[in-house]
C-alpha cells in the first residue's frame, strides 16, 4: 500500500500532542500544516479541556487536507459532525462511543495485532500518568520507521509535535 494514513496522538497528562503522517500522506500533510493544525486548532481547544472538540476540530482539519488531495467533498460529513458537536443537553445521547470502545477492546484482546499493540498501549499510558517525574513523551522519539512492526503503517519521520 501507500500507508496514507495519519495518527494523531494526544497525551493528555503531559499536555502534548503529535501528528504523524504516512510515507503516502507527507506530500499533502507536510510538517508545516501539521504544525499549523496543531497550533491553531488543537492546542486552543485542547489547552481549555475541551478534549471531544480539540480532536474532532483536528480531525476535520486533516480530513479537509486529505479531501483536497483526493479531490472529494466532505459537506455530508462535515455537516453531521456540526449536528454532533452541540451541546449534550441539545441532542439525544447515544450508545455508540461505548459500543466503539468496547469493540476496540475486543479487538486487542482477541485479534494478533491487537494482542502486539496491547504491550505498548499499556507501556504509554504508564509513562504518561506519571506526572512530575521526567519530561514530555514526546521528545524526538517518532523517527522514521514509525509503528511498521505491528501491521500499521510507515512514516516517515515527518510530521510535527505541540503542547497545549
Amino acid at each position: 500500500g501507500t500507508d496514507e494514513g495519519v495518527l494523531v496522538l494526544v497525551a493528555v497528562g503531559d499536555r502534548a500532542i503529535r501528528i504523524e503522517p504516512g510515507y503516502g500522506s507527507e506530500g499533502y500533510i507536510t510538517d508545516a500544516k501539521a504544525h499549523s493544525i496543531i497550533r491553531t486548532v488543537a492546542a486552543p481547544h485542547l489547552g481549555q479541556g475541551e478534549w471531544d472538540d480539540g480532536i474532532s476540530a483536528t480531525m476535520v482539519a486533516l480530513a479537509r487536507l486529505v479531501a483536497t488531495e483526493k479531490n472529494v467533498s466532505l459537506e455530508d460529513i462535515l455537516s453531521s459532525g456540526r449536528r454532533a458537536m452541540r451541546p449534550v443537553a441539545q441532542r439525544e445521547v447515544s450508545p455508540i462511543g461505548g459500543i466503539l470502545i468496547f469493540l476496540f477492546i475486543l479487538f486487542l484482546l482477541f485479534t494478533p495485532m491487537g494482542r502486539a499493540m496491547l504491550p505498548w498501549i499499556l507501556l504509554f499510558s504508564l509513562g504518561s500518568s506519571r506526572r512530575g517525574f521526567g519530561g514530555g513523551g514526546f521528545g524526538g522519539g517518532f523517527g522514521g520507521g514509525g509503528f511498521g512492526g505491528f501491521g500499521g503503517g510507515m512514516s516517515g519521520g515527518g510530521g510535527a509535535s505541540g503542547r497545549f
